[in-house]
């Protein structure tokens, strides 16, 4: 295919980006919960391609977009929010995983990832890659080159989410996360938001001094 063919996929992809489409989250909730999968294409190909061609990707799926933060640009890139199924679906397969109801976390290995294409030579049969599956109203999953010979991902323990410069808020007092309940008097900050070490959620901040 005319490398223009996959410009024109990808501008389409990102085109529909801010456009509600609630159906979308629905459809990766359904995708993480069941054995339900979509359809690869060649606009899901490409933005793997940009997920696994670094040392790691963060997925956010909302109702108005497929947000990716690639280690390499970790800007807010935005897709049209239906491109996520087609990922999800993916990376699940990948992983051998049928059904993520809670945190889960998985390895898969280098040579699940196609050896045909114009997009894959640079990933090499002996990587893996380490995947955290975060369900909830808005799904989000975590993607990061791995070693063999390193322990097995632990979904309690997630990685640190792209983009932001590692900052803590020590509390005088522990409070609780609103998603998971977890007390903790010790959060990431990033920007205007906290982020539990227990479900890896984040959370406004609040009215409190520190």
């Amino acid at each position: 295919m005319h490398p223009t063919r996959f410009v024109t996929i990808i501008c389409d992809v990102a085109s529909n980006a801010d456009t509600d489409d609630p159906g979308s989250v629905q459809l990766v909730q359904e995708i993480l919960s069941t054995s339900r999968r979509v359809e690869w294409d060649l606009a899901h190909e490409k933005l793997m391609h940009y997920m696994l061609q670094g040392s790691g990707a963060d997925l956010e799926v909302t109702a108005r977009a497929l947000i990716i933060r690639y280690d390499w640009n970790p800007s807010r890139n935005r897709y049209t929010a239906n491109a996520a199924a087609g990922i999800v679906s993916k990376l699940l397969e990948w992983c051998d995983a049928c059904v993520v109801l809670e945190p889960r976390a998985f390895r898969f290995s280098g040579t699940r990832v196609p050896r045909s294409g114009l997009f894959w030579e640079w990933v090499e049969p002996s990587e893996a890659f380490d995947v955290w599956f975060l369900p909830g109203t808005v799904p989000r999953v975590m993607v990061r080159r791995a070693r063999f010979d390193a322990e097995q991902p632990l979904a309690d323990a997630p990685p640190h989410p792209l983009g932001f410069p590692y900052r803590t808020v020590t509390l005088e007092q522990p409070i609780p996360c609103p998603h998971c309940g977890h007390y903790s008097d010790s959060y990431r900050d990033v920007e205007q938001a906290w982020i539990c070490g227990k479900c890896a959620r984040s959370f406004p901040v609040g009215p409190v001094e520190y």
